[in-house]
């Protein structure tokens, strides 16, 4: 269902995101776009400083709660999220880092129906209900399964 179209799309990202994960290679990446409270409705333009003051109250690694839209891309031994923004048809801008946790602490569950999957992604203090975008059924699907393509000591 489009899904070698988004492998496609979001290898065109990897380019923009690689720099900010290491060394360690990239296996999944992935969009989505949190299902937004009435607080993001009321908070509307100003949503990104709001997220802004709800992060700084939380560790960088382990935050409360994500952006409205943000890329996953998962490493063999962590999980990174990034806050972007869509440059042109195939291209991203990531304007920053969000949070970053061990594979093992990020769970996935994969909700299929309609065009999209809604994707719940559930951490130590915090959760999120998404929108699956490019790519994100294979990165959530990943996320669900830890001992996938995960280092092995």
């Amino acid at each position: 269902m489009g899904s070698e179209r988004e492998k496609i799309e979001a290898e065109l990202w990897r380019h923009e995101v690689q720099p900010w994960v290491g060394e360690q290679p990239i296996l999944e990446l992935g969009a989505f776009q949190r299902v937004g409270g009435i607080g993001d409705v009321i908070a509307g333009p100003f949503s990104p400083l709001v997220d802004a003051l709800l992060r700084r109250r939380q560790p960088l690694a382990k935050p409360a709660r994500l952006p409205l839209t943000f890329l996953l891309a998962v490493t063999p031994e962590t999980v990174h999220a990034f806050h972007f923004a869509h440059r042109g048809e195939h291209a991203v801008k990531i304007r920053g880092e969000v949070g970053v946790w061990l594979r093992g602490d990020i769970r996935a569950e994969v909700e299929e129906g309609g065009l999209s999957p809604l994707i719940l992604l559930e951490w130590e203090g915090g959760s999120a209900e998404c929108l699956g975008g490019v790519n994100a059924r294979a990165t959530a699907r990943l996320l669900a399964s830890p001992e996938e393509g995960a280092s092995r000591d």
